[in-house]
């Protein structure tokens, strides 16, 4: 019978990946572990014929030219293999290194390859891999991945390239006193890295972006679970469909949660039978406030959820009890923020903005649901709630990733038949399912970044005759800054929030030269991990300026300064 390849992990240890690796590319040592794979029928039970044609290409430079790929299984022809793709990274070189390549920086921190078969037309059985690298977090991260994907793509024996950074699990040094109660619980105690999904207005689709963000993340290969936060309507339940949804204990006292699809899963719904829409005579949550926000926080700490990469907490909607709680009991990384086109939930965007920064949450990204829905008739695009705030949210804010969901009638017959859409594999859906595995990629590229990135946040000062001081730290360990100078006008004059810019047209509301030339601020506070918010001494107080605005602007009164002297 035709031989099916088990999953095959060849990780390469970072240890390996340092400049001696020059000397070494030619040499069969490296990644010359023993390999295993398992047939549909015994070994013994092959035929001769099969093994031979299962046999590795002999020519190392021709591993990578073979028209119709590698088909052999051997510990060597893996070794060619990787060798092959090492060649391929070491063309890569680092945007700001250009004479040095990502291979001798040590960026690789791991490869792995994984057997696939494809069918086709011009033969029965084409053995194609699947080549997943582990790139160190580095800023230059998504120019680098194209690259990768660029040049270990061109290989005609891969068929996917998949780049993304390890997952490092947070420093329990960081926790505060009740998050480190909270993982004590100790449900929580393995679980690396914690992502809220919120919204601070209900009916706005935060549920379903909550469920296919976490099988879109188990669908890259990444241990997932996902926690309903929302006690008086659970909506997992619906959503979702385990085969057995009975929760028990273990010797600890621990809940063991329902696992759909491969992700761990727990709700108010599965511990209160008809709570997610059930019986309403057993299955109403009348529960005072302060209970809810205790019970919350313990049935996430005290469900087992064992070694995650990620855990998608679905807020209940608003900015109450229960979310303060949640973000103060357990370390969150990061929030991703779901909204529509209307100007009223934009209100609720910086209204869950605002709560994120003041527990310390960053928030990476705005999901705009229900943005458009297609004409079945002509395929026009219709925007029946207007076109949106996106383009304000990342000039206010500084968010910079946000993605759009549009109306569609597959979302809504997954989520109430409980199957997540991402898991559907029909054409109509390929495009919001594309949309949802990018939002994935962006909540694993930004928490990896942050976590690199935390010392590198700039501190914002005003210093009386001289001006407004950013000041950013070249090194962590080192004495050494970098300082940039803006003159409080400059900086006022160029505020971009609603009572400064109109909302529609774009155009600034404000003269600066009805601005006094003295304006200062009163008050700067840092806002998460991406700007400051500014109290200014004519009264203005609704300024937020992402740091990299600010040092746009800067630059911008640099170069004007420079031209009025004739430099």
């Amino acid at each position: 019978g035709n031989m099916t390849f088990s999953r095959l992990h060849r990780v390469v240890r970072s240890h390996l990946f340092k400049p001696p690796l020059f000397a070494l590319i030619r040499s069969p040592q490296i990644c010359s572990r023993p390999t295993r794979f398992a047939s549909s029928s015994s070994a013994s039970s092959s035929s001769p014929d099969e093994s031979q044609s299962s046999s590795s290409p002999t020519d190392d430079d021709n591993v990578e030219s073979s028209s119709n790929g590698p088909s052999a299984t051997s510990s060597n022809m893996y070794s060619r293999l990787e060798r092959g793709v090492l060649r391929q990274l070491m063309t890569v070189c680092h945007p700001q290194k250009p004479s040095e390549d990502i291979v001798y920086l040590q960026m690789i921190k791991g490869i792995d390859l994984t057997p696939s078969i494809r069918h086709d037309e011009d033969s029965d059985r084409v053995q194609r891999f699947v080549v997943s690298i582990e790139l160190e977090p580095d800023r230059e991260y998504r120019t680098l991945k194209k690259k990768i994907q660029d040049e270990i793509g061109s290989l005609p024996w891969v068929q996917q390239v998949r780049v993304r950074m390890p997952i490092s699990r947070h420093s329990d040094a960081s926790m505060d006193p009740q998050a480190e109660k909270a993982a004590k619980g100790n449900g929580l105690a393995n679980v690396k890295n914690i992502i809220a999904v919120a919204s601070c207005k209900g009916g706005v689709g935060k549920s379903t972006v909550a469920v296919n963000l976490a099988y879109a993340l188990m669908l890259k290969d990444f241990k997932v679970g996902i926690f309903d936060a929302d006690i008086y309507g659970p909506s997992l339940p619906t959503m979702i469909s385990p085969k057995d949804p009975v929760l028990r204990e273990d010797s600890m006292k621990r809940i063991i949660p329902p696992i759909y699809e491969g992700v761990k899963t727990m709700s108010y719904g599965f511990v209160k039978t008809g709570a997610g829409g059930g019986d309403p005579s057993t299955g109403a949550a009348i529960i005072r406030g302060p209970m809810v926000s205790n019970l919350v926080t313990q049935l996430c700490s005290f469900t087992l959820w064992g070694d995650l990469d990620y855990l998608i907490l679905d807020f209940p909607p608003g900015t109450g009890d229960i979310q303060i709680s949640l973000c103060q009991s357990l370390k969150i990384n990061a929030a991703v923020i779901v909204t529509t086109p209307q100007k009223l939930s934009f209100v609720d965007v910086i209204k869950g903005v605002d709560m994120f920064d003041k527990v310390s949450v960053p928030t990476i990204s705005v999901v705009e649901n229900f943005c458009k829905f297609v004409c079945s008739s002509c395929n026009h695009d219709n925007y029946p709630f207007g076109k949106g705030y996106k383009q304000q949210i990342q000039n206010q804010f500084g968010i910079q990733n946000s993605f759009s969901l549009p109306v569609h009638e597959n979302i809504s017959k997954h989520s109430d038949s409980g199957d997540p859409f991402i898991l559907d594999s029909r054409e109509s859906t390929q495009a919001v399912r594309q949309t949802i595995m990018d939002l994935a990629d962006c909540v694993v590229d930004e928490v990896e970044i942050l976590k690199k990135s935390a010392s590198k946040i700039p501190t914002v000062e005003y210093i009386e005759d001289v001006g407004i001081v950013l000041t950013l730290k070249d090194d962590p360990e080192s004495s050494k800054e970098s300082k940039t100078i803006i003159s409080g006008h400059t900086l006022r004059s160029n505020c971009g929030c609603a009572m400064c810019i109109d909302e529609f047209s774009g155009e600034r509301k404000v003269d600066p030269s009805r601005i006094s030339a003295d304006v200062f601020p009163k008050t700067i506070s840092p806002k998460g991990n991406y700007a400051v918010a500014i109290v200014w001494s004519d009264g203005h107080n609704s300024s937020i300026y992402p740091y990299k605005r600010i040092y746009q602007i800067a630059e911008a009164e640099s170069l004007n300064s420079s031209a009025s002297v004739g430099i």
